[in-house]
C-alpha cells in the first residue's frame, strides 16, 4: 500500500512540474509577443518634432531659380511665387518651388505601402489664399503636422501614417 501511494504522490509532483513549465513558456511566449506588437508600433508613426524640423531644414533649401539677385531659397522663393513672378530664366516660380518641395520629400521620406509615412501635403498659404498644395500618397485620420510661420505667409507640412 505504500508503495502505490508513494507513486501517486511522485505522479502528483509530476503533474505539478509539467503545469508548472507550460505556465513559464506561455509567459516567455506572452513577453515575446508584447515586444513584437510594441517594436512593430513604433515604427508606424512619424513624431511631431520631425515634421517639425523637417520644415526648419528645407527652407534654407537653396533652388535653381535665380533673380536679380542671385539663387533663392525655398523661403525666399515663397514670397516670389505669392506675386507670381517668374525666375530670370522665365520658368514660374511656384513650378520652381513645388518641383523643389516634391524632390526634397522623395529623397528624405519613402511613401508607400507598408512604410511609416503612406502620404504627405504640403501647403503654401496666405491669411486670404492657398498659394500651393503639394500632395502625394494617401491622405488617413493618422498625421503629424506643423506650420511655420513666414511673416505674413505660412508653410504647413502633414504627414500621415
Amino acid at each position: 500500500m505504500e508503495k502505490t501511494n508513494k507513486n501517486h504522490k511522485k505522479g502528483q509532483e509530476e503533474i505539478v512540474g509539467f503545469a508548472l513549465i507550460i505556465i513559464i513558456v506561455a509567459v516567455i511566449m506572452l513577453i515575446f509577443v508584447s515586444f513584437a506588437i510594441r517594436n512593430k508600433d513604433k515604427g508606424k508613426t512619424v513624431e511631431s518634432y520631425k515634421v517639425e524640423s523637417f520644415i526648419q531644414a528645407f527652407l534654407p533649401y537653396t533652388t535653381d531659380c535665380r533673380n536679380e539677385h542671385g539663387f533663392l531659397s525655398i523661403k525666399e522663393i515663397i514670397p516670389s511665387c505669392e506675386r507670381e513672378d517668374d525666375c530670370l530664366d522665365n520658368r514660374k516660380s511656384c513650378d520652381v518651388l513645388e518641383s523643389n518641395l516634391k524632390e526634397i520629400v522623395k529623397e528624405s521620406w519613402e511613401v508607400k505601402e507598408g512604410s511609416s509615412i503612406v502620404g504627405y501635403e504640403i501647403i503654401v498659404y496666405s491669411e486670404s489664399k492657398e498659394i500651393l498644395n503639394v500632395k502625394e500618397g494617401n491622405i488617413t485620420n493618422i498625421y503629424q503636422a506643423a506650420t511655420q510661420n513666414l511673416s505674413d505667409l505660412y508653410v504647413g507640412l502633414k504627414v500621415y501614417s
